[in-house]
């Protein structure tokens, strides 16, 4: 992604989020600017038909939304996959399954990957492996606070050094 992509990832975001979830143009543009190898895209004829942003944190305290990142991720405790969208004529022919395995490609010295299901989601998350958090956890306290009480805190364990050299 570049910041020439910007306008396509807006019109986007528009297209795939009730106004509750969207974010503002200069939060995208810190989080490329932060953490560039987090934030892709994904081309079909000619253009943009796809994102994701994602970035290191720490996910007993997963970041909010227009949150701007730290200034550094040494208090990361795992990878967060803050916001991935699929422009609505694009969706069901993979996209959006290729930029999720290149970001947990970016997420793999990572043990724990972290990510909010909005929208009903939850069941294609579960298909990549994402289970729930525990109800009891603060974390998804926290995020149904900022994002809804039908928000779903999700985290999946990343396969180790041994095992992805074992695949």
């Amino acid at each position: 992604m570049t910041p020439g992509d910007l306008d396509d990832v807006m019109q986007i975001q528009n297209a795939s989020y009730g106004a509750h979830w969207r974010e503002d143009r200069a939060t995208f543009a810190d989080k490329l600017a932060r953490h560039p190898g987090g934030c892709l895209i994904c081309e079909a004829d000619g253009g943009v038909a796809g994102y994701i942003f994602s970035h290191p944190a720490n996910l007993d305290s997963p970041p909010s939304l227009n949150d701007r990142l730290p200034a550094d991720f040494s208090g990361s405790t795992g990878y967060f996959l803050h916001d991935v969208a699929v422009r609505p004529s694009y969706r069901d022919r993979g996209c959006g399954g290729a930029l999720l395995r290149a970001a947990l490609g970016v997420a793999a010295e990572y043990p724990l990957v972290g990510l909010v299901a909005v929208q009903g989601s939850r069941p294609r998350w579960e298909r990549f492996g994402f289970v729930p958090r525990h109800p009891d956890d603060p974390a998804v306290a926290m995020i149904r606070r900022i994002y809804g009480d039908a928000a779903e805190y999700m985290t999946r364990t990343q396969p180790s050094a041994s095992d992805r050299a074992h695949a």
